[in-house]
């Protein structure tokens, strides 16, 4: 179990679902793989296999179980796996933050494309081909029009670099992690520090500036701060936004 793991009987359940299907892709990718290699057209030489996912889910960790709309790590780092041995040797696990964004220009970088001058994503394959690549400082992270299927799901806009994990709700809650010294992002620095925060979300609204974003810049710099209460979870805090901030919204 991952050290912010909070066990259950019902979570453990959970989790051995979890690591089953997880099995099952694995079996069917496999059988996928299989199925192209005997087709001459589709030799390991002509073929680029990527695998992601689109997002993580909590399964216990900070509490939390079948929850994947908040910016920890659980819920927003995935996998992005590219196979092509007659462009690339296999390197394992590399540097850099890469985002889903990035994955149109790098494909498109790999077969030899030029990428569209209107695409935000940063082209990689020169990390896949082992070439000198300089890596973005900070990626930006962000839930977009989240469903409502609770009060609990909100839209926040965030980012994280090598040491940082910052995010801004648009109830005007925030969350600062320290990755270095809080790996599992345990223990939300926003209230300890106001100063080093505010540098946070000032680069926070630089990166939504550089990406065009319409409106959680007015929700950062005007909108209500800190929208109460929260609940504590496994030492992380949560917004959590009941009947008393519908009551509260609807006059």
């Amino acid at each position: 179990m991952r050290p912010n793991f909070v066990d259950s009987p019902g979570v453990r359940q959970d989790l051995a679902t979890y690591y089953a299907m997880i099995e099952n892709v694995d079996w069917n990718i496999g059988r996928l793989m299989e199925s192209l290699q005997k087709r001459e057209r589709f030799a390991d030489s002509n073929t680029l296999v990527v695998y992601i996912s689109d997002h993580g889910d909590f399964m216990g960790s900070h509490g939390l179980s079948k929850k994947k709309a908040h910016p920890h790590d659980e819920s927003t780092r995935i996998p992005s796996l590219f196979h092509w041995p007659g462009a690339f040797a296999t390197q394992g696990k590399t540097k850099g933050l890469f985002s889903l964004v990035d994955l149109m220009a790098t494909t498109l970088g790999l077969v030899g494309a030029a990428v569209p001058p209107w695409n935000q994503g940063i082209d990689f394959s020169p990390v896949l081909r082992g070439e000198s690549f300089n890596s973005p400082e900070s990626v930006l992270l962000e839930v977009v029009g989240c469903p409502r299927a609770s009060l609990n799901y909100m839209d926040w806009r965030g980012y994280v670099s090598d040491r940082w994990k910052y995010a801004y709700y648009e109830s005007g809650q925030q969350l600062l992690f320290d990755l270095s010294a809080d790996p599992y992002e345990k223990r939300n620095l926003a209230d300890e520090d106001p100063s080093i925060c505010a540098v946070h979300r000032a680069h926070l609204l630089e990166l939504l500036k550089q990406t065009r974003e319409p409106f959680f810049d007015v929700l950062i710099e005007h909108g209500r701060k800190n929208i109460e209460p929260v609940i504590n979870v496994s030492g992380s805090e949560y917004p959590v936004f009941g009947l008393n901030q519908v009551k509260h919204v609807s006059g």
